[in-house]
């Protein structure tokens, strides 16, 4: 049964690119698949594409695509675009479309599942503009009314869909979706070069979150003020893009904030980085952190528990029902707190692996796999009976 995706992600939302790689590898790993992965790239960006996901999906370019996507987004009725569309995913053979975040019109030829990565504007409206929360009720109610299926990360966000679109609710399937580790090389020249990059940075805690506003790292810094005050320096490197779209002041004020404090020492921002450079700094820091306000499925928890490292994370429902183990909860409110789980975790250990976890997560991290990949093909399987 073939089944298609459209590409997701960006350098400004690296969570939806990791999302859709973890899904295609893992179903790449059934043992007897019943459904088979298309990914429609248009042909501006194939090459970009191929290098990403060609190891797990079948792609398709199309010279047209990429007009196709723009046009059927905002005229999700427009009648001839609805027939291209069709027309394109009736050569591809393709049964369902999966994982669409916009609404499009039903079709007679194939079949689609919705995905709803989270309902953040319910929680924290403070985040948005009013247009952007009458945006986001107005494309998550098309998604709940359209599509066959909707796919939702967490029961956390279940909840909230039932309550959202209680109407559609029975169309809701949770899918918590499991990480992939591309460990780095452990070769000489491997390990040379994370040296040189990080080697100055001997005990460090670990920040690998987008700087939107709700993922809170104001409260870290706090915290490290805190600390710097009463004579323990600590230091935090922070990883994502340094931009958020929804609150153009906000880099800008995390910046003030770190130079009116003196904490230029102790806050790192080191922006995008590779992959492997990614997983270097998580296997080797004191502890990830996650302090964010919100989540659907933590990308940075799941990677986490992927690769077996404890984490200091906001305690709000999503972080405990992704339960890493070996984890501290904070309130995502309280600099004091954090401040003295800080100084406990650095007065008490050094960085580096944690050999344990790591033995345990590698043991589960093949069943945990299959199981995501199962979950999901189950869903494609109960939409086409």
């Amino acid at each position: 049964m073939r089944v298609a995706f459209f590409p997701l992600g960006s350098q400004r939302w690296l969570g939806g690119t990791a999302y859709l790689t973890n899904l295609l590898f893992a179903i790449s790993k059934l043992h007897n698949p019943k459904i088979h992965p298309v990914l429609l790239v248009d042909i501006l960006n194939k090459d970009i594409i191929t290098s990403k996901y060609s190891p797990y999906a079948e792609l398709i370019p199309d010279a047209v695509l990429r007009w196709l996507i723009d046009r059927l987004f905002h005229v999700m009725m427009d009648r001839d675009v609805i027939q291209m569309y069709d027309k394109l995913l009736m050569k591809a053979d393709i049964s369902v479309v999966s994982h669409l975040t916009k609404a499009v019109k039903p079709s007679h030829h194939f079949r689609t599942i919705g995905w709803i990565p989270d309902f953040q504007h319910l929680h924290l409206p403070e985040m948005f503009s009013t247009k952007e929360i009458s945006q986001r009720n107005d494309n998550f109610l098309n998604i709940a009314r359209y599509h066959d299926l909707i796919i939702v990360s967490s029961h956390d966000s279940l909840r909230d869909f039932k309550s959202f679109a209680p109407t559609h609710a029975h169309k809701a399937r949770v899918l918590q979706f499991v990480a992939q580790l591309n460990e780095p090389a452990d070769d000489r020249s491997g390990q040379a070069r994370f040296r040189e990059k990080y080697g100055r940075y001997s005990k460090f805690f670990f920040l690998p979150n987008q700087f939107w506003k709700h993922k809170n790292h104001r409260i870290i810094f706090e915290a490290v003020k805190l600390l710097k005050d009463r004579g323990c320096e600590i230091t935090v490197l922070c990883t994502g893009f340094l931009g958020d779209n929804r609150n153009n002041k906000h880099m800008s004020d995390l910046m003030e904030y770190i130079r009116n404090n003196n904490i230029e020492d102790n806050i790192i921002l080191l922006g995008v980085v590779e992959r492997d450079d990614l997983y270097y700094l998580m296997r080797n820091c004191i502890s990830v952190l996650n302090p964010s306000l919100f989540e659907g499925w933590s990308t940075t928890v799941e990677e986490s528990k992927s690769m077996g490292k404890n984490v200091i994370l906001s305690d709000i429902p999503v972080h405990r029902e992704q339960n890493p183990p070996s984890s501290i909860y904070f309130n995502p409110h309280d600099a004091e707190g954090l401040a003295n789980i800080l100084f406990e975790k650095y007065s008490q250990h050094s960085g580096g692996p944690d050999i344990e976890l790591e033995r345990s997560a590698k043991a589960k991290l093949t069943e945990r796999t299959l199981h995501f990949a199962e979950s999901y093909q189950n869903i494609v399987l109960e939409l086409m009976r």
